[in-house]
């Protein structure tokens, strides 16, 4: 099947229209170039163009000028012909197009190893640009039941925010450069270097997945709250704002579990404000470890029995009706867990529940970027490396209203 695109790029199930990218190249007209590279990522992004499909050699061939010659001179053959001196000719800019054109590919590359289900973080945490490394925000409470009555002619109050602020952490940088070398362009291990990109960017999501459930879980805190040093973050007490968001001896047997949960909630009050913290049901969730995934599931599918059994009294045994009713959780909340619940965890029996994007944020400065730029000429000449791909992310995750979650243990 060929996959026609606008300005002569075409993507094949096994092969790429080359010439289409050497046009590109050999092209003075910015508006076909400009045109040219949006179609060209418009076809990554839609999945028209799959990464695995392009080959870094004829890449290399069709977008840098002479390049198949270049290619040609780093044969050990050809070592030491005049023919090498294209290379040195070449420079940085002469490879400006592989640059912009491989750096589509890696990014599609990064975006599908990036966006892997079987991690959990973007369900719990929600993602907060910021420009800052380390914040103090004020007034992140409600402002209550201030209203007043206003009297014929008499101005409006102003309202005010809350005087109270919390402290969030420092953010941190993480990344990798992964190089492309003479080698995997002579040998064409466009495979390999795939592989490479996905395998660092899969590095960095475990380590994200990893850090945000530490704070999800409790293992790690951050909870700064007027000044004070770091809290627990689930505890029977919390110092400055007072408030309970641990339940001891509530392991998840049935519904009446979550319902000791739910009401554990309305004895929340906004520590701003006094009010009750108003929890919406369509944004609770169900955090488990592995071994109570199926138990989760069953306490919201099951359907409810009640047997009233006989009653003999004094005379002829009378039967009581059994009662069959529907489940009152059915299917209310959703489940979340993966293997990494227990590992970070280290508990098979506690569980969750709560609005988690409201008490947990990730605080990031830049989101998994990859940045794809030729090499030095010291990278050229000592490593062979002709491009570096930068991949990074800066941020950290943030435990800020954290009695919208309730932790339960056995």
């Amino acid at each position: 099947m060929t996959i026609k695109l606008r300005n002569g790029l075409s993507g094949v199930s096994r092969g790429i229209d080359y010439n289409g990218l050497k046009r590109f190249r050999e092209s003075s007209n910015q508006e076909y170039r400009q045109s040219f590279m949006e179609e060209f990522q418009k076809g990554l992004e839609e999945g028209h163009l799959q990464p695995g499909q392009f080959s870094i050699r004829r890449l290399w061939e069709a977008l840098v000028e002479n390049g198949r010659e270049m290619v040609d001179s780093w044969h050990p053959e050809n070592q030491g012909s005049s023919r090498v001196r294209l290379e040195e000719a070449g420079g940085a800019t002469m490879s400006a197009d592989f640059t912009s054109i491989n750096g589509q590919i890696v990014y599609a590359a990064v975006l599908e190893a990036w966006n892997n289900p079987n991690f959990i973080h973007p369900d719990l945490v929600e993602d907060i640009q910021t420009p800052f490394s380390g914040e103090k925000i004020a007034g992140i409470g409600n402002l209550g039941d201030v209203s007043q009555v206003v009297r014929e002619g008499d101005p409006y109050p102003t309202a005010t925010v809350s005087p109270e602020y919390i402290e969030t952490p420092q953010t941190t940088k993480r990344g990798f450069l992964v190089p492309v070398t003479k080698e995997a362009i002579f040998f064409d291990r466009t495979g390999l270097l795939l592989q490479r990109v996905k395998d660092v960017t899969q590095s960095m999501l475990i380590s994200k997945e990893k850090r945000c459930l530490d704070m999800v879980l409790g293992v790690t805190s951050s909870y700064r709250r007027n000044g004070s040093a770091a809290q627990t973050t689930y505890a029977t007490s919390h110092t400055n704002g007072d408030f309970s968001n641990l339940k001891t001896s509530n392991g998840l047997v049935d519904y009446t579990n979550i319902e000791a949960a739910e009401l554990m909630f309305d004895a929340i009050s906004d520590p701003n404000t006094g009010e009750p913290v108003m929890i919406d049901r369509t944004n609770m969730q169900l955090l488990v470890p592995r071994a109570l995934e199926y138990v989760a599931a069953y306490v919201q599918n099951k359907t409810n029995q009640i047997h009233r059994g006989i009653d003999q009294g004094g005379g002829a045994a009378t039967f009581l009706t059994k009662t069959t009713g529907q489940n009152p959780l059915k299917n209310m909340y959703s489940i979340i867990s993966n293997a990494y619940v227990y590992l970070r965890g280290s508990s098979n029996t506690s569980w969750w529940i709560g609005d988690f994007k409201r008490a947990f944020k990730y605080r990031q400065n830049w989101p998994i970027t990859p940045v794809t730029i030729p090499a030095s000429s010291h990278e050229e000449i000592h490593n062979d490396i002709v491009q570096n791909t930068k991949i990074s992310e800066m941020g950290t995750p943030s435990c800020e209203n954290p009695w919208y979650v309730l932790k339960n243990t056995a």
